[in-house]
């Protein structure tokens, strides 16, 4: 109910970061790629704890290439490969103290 809302700047819809994002897409197939790359930062900003970032920023990185923008078209690729390597050594981290875990207990 949003008249029972504290902060009136507060989002209560679950929905609203997908209805930014659709927002994003029909700009994109309208071919206005300057309002959709807006729309997509606007989600990737302020959505960091939804999944739905991601793909965000990937419809960001097609909004750039769409405008012609290689320069920020690499850059976030770059960005993207980046964060998809550290997640991959993250997990390799983790992999590794799980192994290490498990020889420990079988030696017991």
């Amino acid at each position: 109910n949003p008249e029972k809302r504290t902060n009136k700047n507060e989002e209560w819809c679950k929905w609203i970061d997908n209805n930014w994002l659709v927002m994003g897409k029909a700009y994109y197939y309208k071919r206005e790629f300057s309002d959709a790359k807006t729309r997509f930062e606007y989600v990737f900003k302020n959505y960091q704890a939804d999944p739905i970032k991601f793909e965000a920023f990937l419809w960001q990185v097609k909004s750039y290439f769409e405008m012609g923008d290689n320069v920020n078209t690499v850059v976030y690729l770059e960005k993207l490969q980046d964060k998809m390597e550290s997640q991959t050594d993250k997990a390799k981290v983790a992999a590794k103290k799980k192994e290490e875990a498990k020889k420990k207990k079988s030696k017991r």
